[in-house]
C-alpha cells in the first residue's frame, strides 16, 4: 500500500471509529451563518431556460430493468429531461415526524424543495457542468446546470474537448464524443455542517447522483459510463476551480444526437463563434461566494490530495472478487424472483416520490418477501454498473449487501448476507436486532423497531486501496451511493418508505454482521419498509 493509500486508510478507520473517538475536537456547533447558498450563481452569465416536461411520463419502472438491448444517442430534449429528473426541483414539501428538536421544520419558512436524487442532510454539494463540443446542440463551451431555474448557464466559451480527452487518458468512450458531463463536489457546502466527516459523506453523495444517471441511461437506452480515473488538476483548471474548494469527481461522456440549432442559440442570445475562436483561451464567468468565513479541515485536504491522479495510467480492472470472504454458507434462504411486474409506477413518479422516511416507518404491516427481493436484487445489480475501473460486464462489484431483518413475512428476524448469485439470504445470526440497532444509532430521526429491514452496503476498503491507490476510496464510496439511490427509487415505485443513514456505530455493526477476521466493512445503511398511513404532510408537485 503506497503513501496515498495509507492516508486514505487512516481516514477511513477514523470515520468508522468516530462514535468512540470524535473526528473533530473543540467547538462542534454548525456554521450556519457561513453556509453557501443552496444554488450556485454566476454573475453576468446568460441563462438558458430549459423545457420542463418529460417526453413520456407514463413509462413504467419495470421497462427500465427489462428493455435495454442496444444503445442510442439521446436528443437535446431527452438530455434536459434527464437533468430535470436527476437534479432539478420536482416539488416543495414538509412532513410532521416524531423526531425531537425538529419543531422549526413545521413553519412555512422551512419547507424544502424535493429532488429526485437523495443527499445527506439535504445539502446537495454536487454541481453539474456540461461540456458542449463543436458537434453539440449549442455553441461550444462550458455550461453549468442551474437546478433552481432548470436552466443552463454558459460560464465559458470555447471548445474544451481536447483538454477533457487528454485528462481522461484518451479513454475510448471520451474519444467517441465531444459531449461530457462533469460532476463536482463543493466541499464547504457539506463540511460547514459535517466538518471532518463531510468528505466521506460527500463522496457517497456523488455516488447517489451517479446512481440517478445510471438509472436514466437505462431509461433512455443510452450509454453513460462514468470515468473515475482522470487527471484532477487538469480538469479542474479547465473549469477554473480550486481543487481544494471544488473538484471534479466524475466525467461522463455523452452520446448526444447531432442537432445544432442556430435558432435555439439565437433565441437565447448566444453569440456565435468561428472555428478559430473556439480554440482561443476560455472566458471564465465570475461566480458568487457568500461565506465570509470558510473553515479548512486539514484531514479532509490531506485525504483529498491522496485521492488525486496526476500522470499514473489507469489500472486494469481487478479480476478476482473483492467481497467474497463471507456469505458462502449452505443452504441459503431462497427469495422469490424479482417482481418486475409490480414496478408499474411511472419513472416520473418514482423520482418525484423519492424521499427519506424519518419517523414514518410502521411495523403494523410486514414487508413482503417479493418487495425485499426487489430491493436486494436491484440494489445488488447496481453494484455491477460499468465504470472505467471495471470490465465491460460491470465486474468486479466493489460492494455486496447484508440485511438486518426486523419484520418481513415468513423470514425470521436476524442478520443475513445477501447472495446475489443464488438470490437468497445466508444467515449470520437470528434474533431480534431492533434494540441493538437503536442502541448503536447515534441520531434520533429513526425508530429502528418500526423499520422492516436495514440493508447494509459492505465493501473492502483495504483491497480497493491496494488495487487503485487513494482513488479506490472514492470509487468504493461512489458505488455505495449508487446502490442507495437505486433502493430509494425502487422503494418509491413499490410505495415503501426508505431512508439512508451513516449514523451507526460501524465497529459494532461490523461485529454483528460477522465481519471480524475479514477486511469487509459496513459503508452505508438503508432502512426500508411500510410507512404509517395518513401522514400529516405538505407536498406540492411541480408540473413535470
Amino acid at each position: 500500500m503506497n503513501e496515498q493509500a495509507a492516508i486514505c486508510q487512516k481516514y477511513i478507520e477514523a470515520i468508522f471509529a468516530r462514535s468512540q473517538t470524535p473526528l473533530d475536537t473543540g467547538a462542534t456547533e454548525i456554521a450556519l451563518q457561513d453556509q453557501l447558498p443552496r444554488f450556485k450563481r454566476y454573475q453576468q452569465a446568460t441563462r438558458l431556460t430549459l423545457p420542463g416536461k418529460m417526453l413520456d411520463p407514463a413509462v413504467p419502472m419495470a421497462d427500465v430493468w427489462t428493455s435495454l438491448t442496444t444503445y442510442r444517442a439521446i436528443t437535446f430534449d431527452e438530455f434536459t429531461a434527464m437533468l430535470l429528473l436527476t437534479y432539478g426541483l420536482l416539488n416543495m414539501r414538509t412532513d410532521l415526524t416524531w423526531e425531537e428538536g425538529r419543531e422549526g421544520l413545521f413553519s412555512s419558512q422551512t419547507i424544502k424543495y424535493g429532488r429526485g436524487t437523495a443527499s445527506g442532510g439535504g445539502l446537495y454539494p454536487a454541481e453539474i457542468y456540461w461540456v458542449c463540443g463543436a458537434r453539440g446542440p449549442l455553441h461550444p463551451g462550458l455550461y453549468h446546470y442551474d437546478p433552481a431555474h432548470h436552466a443552463l448557464v454558459r460560464v465559458m466559451s470555447g471548445n474544451m474537448t481536447r483538454g477533457i480527452q487528454a485528462a481522461v487518458f484518451h479513454h475510448p468512450a471520451a474519444l467517441a464524443t465531444d459531449q461530457f458531463l462533469l460532476l463536482t463536489l463543493r466541499l464547504w457546502k457539506n463540511t460547514f455542517k459535517y466538518k471532518s466527516f463531510g468528505y466521506h459523506l460527500a463522496t457517497q453523495d456523488l455516488g447517489v447522483l451517479l446512481g440517478s444517471f445510471h438509472f436514466m441511461s437505462s431509461y433512455f437506452q443510452t450509454n453513460i459510463q462514468p470515468l473515475l480515473w482522470f487527471q484532477d488538476e487538469a480538469v479542474n483548471r479547465l473549469l477554473g476551480i480550486d481543487t481544494l474548494v471544488e473538484s471534479v469527481f466524475a466525467v461522463l461522456p455523452l452520446t448526444l444526437a447531432s442537432s445544432f440549432s442556430p435558432e435555439r442559440s439565437t433565441h437565447w442570445g448566444m453569440a456565435p463563434e468561428s472555428d478559430a475562436e473556439q480554440d482561443k483561451p476560455l472566458l471564465i464567468r465570475q461566480r458568487l461566494q457568500s461565506s465570509q468565513h470558510v473553515t479548512r479541515f486539514p484531514i479532509i485536504e490531506e485525504v483529498h490530495r491522496a485521492t488525486l491522479v496526476n500522470n499514473a495510467p489507469r489500472p486494469d480492472p481487478i479480476n478476482d472478487g473483492i467481497c467474497e470472504e463471507i456469505g458462502q454458507a449452505d443452504p441459503v434462504i431462497p427469495l422469490p424472483p424479482p417482481p418486475f411486474i409490480h414496478l408499474q409506477g411511472s419513472i416520473r413518479d418514482a423520482f418525484r416520490g423519492r424521499r427519506s422516511s424519518f419517523g414514518r416507518f410502521s411495523r403494523q404491516k410486514p414487508l413482503s418477501r417479493l418487495d425485499l427481493a426487489a430491493l436486494l436484487f436491484l440494489g445488488a445489480t447496481t453494484g455491477c454498473a460499468r465504470t472505467d475501473l471495471k470490465h465491460a460486464d460491470g465486474n468486479p462489484h466493489f460492494t455486496r449487501l447484508a440485511v438486518f431483518v426486523n419484520n418481513v413475512e415468513n423470514i425470521q428476524p436476524g442478520a443475513y448476507i445477501y447472495d446475489s448469485t443464488r438470490h437468497g439470504l445466508c444467515p449470520i445470526r437470528q434474533g431480534n436486532f431492533a434494540p441493538f440497532l437503536q442502541e448503536h444509532y447515534m441520531l434520533s430521526n429513526y425508530n429502528l423497531a418500526e423499520t422492516a429491514v436495514l440493508i447494509t452496503v459492505l465493501g473492502n476498503p483495504k483491497r480497493m486501496l491496494e488495487a487503485y491507490g487513494g482513488r479506490g476510496y472514492r470509487a468504493l464510496n461512489i458505488e455505495a451511493g449508487m446502490i442507495a439511490q437505486t433502493i430509494y427509487l425502487v422503494a418509491a415505485s413499490l410505495s415503501l418508505g426508505c431512508g439512508a443513514a451513516l449514523g451507526f456505530d460501524n465497529l459494532a455493526m461490523n461485529e454483528a454482521l460477522g465481519l471480524a477476521g475479514t477486511d469487509l466493512r459496513s459503508l452505508l445503511f438503508i432502512m426500508a419498509g411500510p410507512e404509517r398511513q395518513n401522514n400529516a404532510r405538505f407536498n406540492a408537485l411541480f408540473p413535470v
